[in-house]
């Protein structure tokens, strides 16, 4: 049943966005360096993503985060554990790469041979680690959970993680993505961004997810009007640039691949 809650979760989180939307917008908590995210600290009363994100969480040496039964009571509640299921989380390590200077690692956790949850950490400090992102229960068996990717589009570090939880047809896409800056790893708020975009060139559409190619910063998503539905073939391209810690549209083209009568709209 934690694993329906958690999907369910996902497709509001990640839902698509209706004409006139504004709700990525309303955010209580605006991304602040060292943020942890997590999708259990989802908010269902304004269907805000980035309220999944709060101040940063414990800073622990990689022993902490690879022995679950020396966890405190914070990461205990989080991963909703059993006392009796501590020993039987069995913690896999990878090493992702640097964002800045800081090392990430992401660690795979399994229960009974199931995947369960992952925990990425960055380094803060000597030795010690903190948490940036943390899924819980978002897959069932023979799933795999999204891995982060280090990306660098012309030159500038993106870590971010990404994934299409709801097939070809009604795409769930998610993402997250951080950049360095002098205060420490930020969170980039795609949603925001993504939705400026879109509302340059087609306001009066509702559309899918935020899926967006790193390596060019660009994305591709397919807007409707109601009752049509996806019929009809339109297309929304959008491009943005990371500036000074933040991602801003630069970009954006709607068309119609099926019907050349209606009109492509490009912004600028």
């Amino acid at each position: 049943m934690a694993r329906v809650a958690q999907i369910l979760l996902l497709a509001t989180a990640c839902r698509v966005a209706l004409p006139g939307e504004s709700y990525f917008a309303r955010s209580n908590h605006k991304p602040a360096p060292w943020d942890v995210c997590s999708l259990d600290n989802f908010d269902y009363e304004t269907e805000d993503p980035n309220n999944a994100c709060r101040a940063g969480g414990s800073s622990e040496r990689l022993e902490y985060w690879l022995n679950p039964r020396a966890w405190k009571t914070a990461e205990i509640d989080q991963f909703a554990l059993k006392p009796q299921e501590l020993g039987l989380l069995q913690p896999m390590l990878t090493e992702v790469g640097t964002l800045g200077p800081a090392r990430v690692f992401n660690v795979h956790y399994s229960l009974e041979s199931q995947p369960y949850g992952e925990i990425m950490l960055i380094e803060r400090g000597a030795g010690n680690l903190v948490p940036l992102m943390i899924w819980i229960g978002i897959s069932g068996p023979g799933q795999t959970l999204p891995q982060p990717v280090i990306y660098k589009p012309e030159g500038i570090e993106v870590l971010a993680i990404g994934a299409n939880f709801g097939g070809a047809m009604v795409p769930i896409d998610c993402n997250w993505a951080w950049v360095w800056t002098s205060n420490g790893p930020l969170l980039l708020e795609v949603q925001d961004a993504m939705k400026s975009a879109i509302d340059k060139v087609a306001p009066d559409y509702a559309w899918y997810g935020d899926n967006l190619d790193w390596n060019t910063v660009t994305a591709q998503t397919f807007p409707w009007k109601e009752p049509d539905g996806r019929r009809g073939g339109p297309i929304v391209t959008t491009k943005y640039a990371i500036r000074d810690g933040k991602i801003v549209p630069i970009w954006a083209e709607f068309r119609n691949e099926f019907d050349d009568s209606i009109p492509v709209r490009r912004w600028p």
